[in-house]
């Protein structure tokens, strides 16, 4: 699939160097009529955009907006309106300042992804039972502690740390305390939990900063 991005063009295709615009055009007006006549007995209710390519192709050529309108088939209003928004065009009808850019050596385009954390437990879960060891119970604090260090360098909040838990902001709190006490522990089953939900996150992660290294 092509995306087009208004205002930017790619680098001069070598394949066309000895192409006039104005044959370059022609060609690519013909594509269109084509493409648009498709769309139209396919039901569409408008008139696909125009090209990018196309439209800088007939700015290159200095076509005045009616040659265009009558080679594509489009109303000269909105021909005349697809070359000013594209930056073609001064005022409507007369060629302008190209705001048309090259690729090559511009910086790359800014790109940010939103990484979706996994869906908490429908159900609370059980609290530690009764009966363990206060040894036990320190260990339990440190696994969860080390778990919960590593979640938050991913970026989650305490308060999706609990949502996974299946338990309160406040119990998060009191099972991260580490010094000695009668504190309240997780269970083993919500450490292991929180460790796969961690391992998730870390592919999660590796891969969008592998396509942001892509895009770059």
């Amino acid at each position: 699939m092509t995306t087009m991005i208004r205002n930017v063009q790619v680098a001069r295709d070598a394949w066309h160097d000895g192409t006039s615009p104005k044959a370059l055009f022609w060609r690519q007006a013909a594509d269109y009529r084509i493409y648009r006549d498709a769309a139209i007995k396919a039901g569409a209710k408008k008139s696909p955009a125009l090209p990018l390519a196309l439209l800088a192709s007939a700015a290159r050529a200095q076509l005045r907006v009616d040659q265009v309108a009558h080679a594509t088939g489009v109303p000269a209003a909105t021909v005349a309106l697809a070359l000013k928004r594209n930056g073609l065009t001064g005022k409507v009808g007369r060629r302008g300042r190209s705001a048309v850019r090259q690729c090559v050596g511009a910086d790359p385009l800014p790109v940010a992804l939103k990484v979706a954390h996994v869906n908490a437990p429908s159900s609370r879960r059980a609290a530690l039972l009764k009966g363990t060891s206060a040894e036990e119970r320190a260990r339990l604090r440190d696994d969860f502690y080390e778990v919960s260090e590593r979640l938050r360098k991913q970026g989650l909040s305490f308060k999706q740390i609990a949502a996974l838990s299946g338990r309160a902001v406040q119990s998060i709190h009191q099972w991260r305390v580490r010094t000695d006490g009668n504190y309240p522990a997780p269970t083993q089953a919500i450490i292991d939990d929180l460790k796969q939900a961690a391992e998730h996150h870390d592919a999660v992660l590796g891969r969008a900063q592998a396509l942001l290294e892509t895009l770059g």
